[in-house]
C-alpha cells in the first residue's frame, strides 16, 4: 500500500476559487466523516517540527510525489548527521540547513549522503529534490526568516505573502500543496489536499472537486465538527490508505528506529559490495 505522500502530485490540479462551498456540500462531507472515520475522540493531531524551520523544509519538499519512507530515510539521516555534530535537529533553523549542505561539500554530496537522488516531477532532468530544498533555504535565508517562530509571525503579513510567492516559485511547487504542508508542519492550521484527500471529498459528493474547493470544505467540515483541519486533514488521510501513522512526521522516539534501520540498510548494503551475500557455519 502506497503511503500518503505517495497520492501527492507535485503540481497537482490547479483550481480557480477559494469559494465558500455549499451548505448541502459541507452537510455530504460531514455526514461522510461521521459514518467512516474513528470517533472523534480517537483522533490525533501530528506534531510535525514547531522548533525547526530545516526539518521542515526537507519534510515538505522530499514527501511530494514519493512514499514517505522515502521522506523518513532522509529526515533519520539529516538528524544523524546533526546529533554527530552534538546539535538539535529539532532546533535548527534555516542556516543550520544551508551550513549542513556547506559541510556535506555542497548540494550534490548532501544528496548523496543525506538525501535521495527523487525529482520534484518524474520526467527526465527535472530538479532534484535536495537542490530544491537547498533554493527554498537560499530565498528564506534572503528574506530573513531563518527560524521557525519568525515564519509563523510573518503569516498574514506582506512578508508572509512574498515568502508563499517565492515558495510557489520553485520548481514543482506551484500548486502550493506543498507550502500548506510547510505550515502544517509548523504547527499551522491548514489542509494539504492532496489526493488522499480529495479522493474522499469526490467519493462523499459523487463528483470532482479541485484544490481550493478541497481546502474549504475540510476547513468548513472542521468547524461544523468543532475540531482542527489538521486532524482533520490526517484523520482521512489515515482512513483512506489503511495505514495509520505512516505519514506522521518524524519524532524523538521513532528517530531511533528510523536511524536504526538506515544504519543496518547501509550495513547490509556494504555486507554486498565485498561478497558477503550469507552466513556460513
Amino acid at each position: 500500500m502506497d503511503d500518503r505522500a505517495a497520492n501527492v502530485g507535485g503540481e497537482g490540479r490547479t483550481a480557480p476559487g477559494g469559494a465558500s462551498p455549499s451548505g448541502a456540500d459541507v452537510d455530504l462531507v460531514v455526514a461522510a466523516c461521521r459514518d467512516q472515520l474513528r470517533p472523534l475522540d480517537s483522533w490525533t493531531t501530528p506534531g510535525g517540527y514547531p522548533d525547526s524551520l530545516s526539518m521542515t523544509m526537507l519534510d515538505a519538499i522530499w514527501a511530494m510525489g514519493a512514499r514517505y519512507a522515502i521522506t523518513r530515510g532522509v529526515l533519520a539521516r539529516y538528524v544523524c548527521s546533526r546529533r554527530a555534530q552534538r546539535a538539535d535537529p529539532f532546533h535548527d533553523n534555516v542556516s543550520d540547513l544551508l551550513t549542513e549542505y556547506e559541510r556535506h561539500g555542497g548540494v550534490d554530496w548532501f544528496i548523496e549522503e543525506v538525501g535521495t537522488r527523487n525529482r520534484v516531477f518524474s520526467q527526465r532532468g527535472a530538479e532534484l529534490k535536495g537542490a530544491v530544498v537547498h533554493q527554498a533555504a537560499l530565498a528564506f535565508s534572503e528574506l530573513g526568516v531563518d527560524a521557525a517562530q519568525r515564519f509563523i509571525e510573518a503569516q498574514g503579513t506582506p512578508l508572509g505573502e512574498v515568502l508563499e510567492a517565492r515558495w510557489r516559485s520553485l520548481p514543482g511547487q506551484r500548486s502550493g500543496i506543498s507550502w500548506r504542508y510547510l505550515r502544517m508542519l509548523v504547527g499551522l492550521e491548514d489542509v494539504k489536499p492532496d489526493r488522499m484527500v480529495i479522493r474522499f471529498l469526490e467519493d462523499a459528493l459523487n463528483r470532482s472537486v479541485d484544490i481550493e474547493a478541497a481546502v474549504e470544505l475540510v476547513r468548513a467540515a472542521a468547524g461544523r465538527l468543532g475540531v482542527g483541519e489538521r486532524a482533520l486533514d490526517h484523520e482521512i488521510w489515515e482512513f483512506q490508505s489503511g495505514t495509520a501513522g505512516a505519514h506522521d512526521p518524524l519524532t524523538r522516539s521513532r528517530l531511533l528506529r528510523e536511524v536504526a534501520h538506515e544504519f543496518l540498510g547501509s550495513a547490509f548494503a556494504g555486507l554486498l559490495e565485498v561478497g558477503v551475500d550469507g552466513v556460513t557455519g
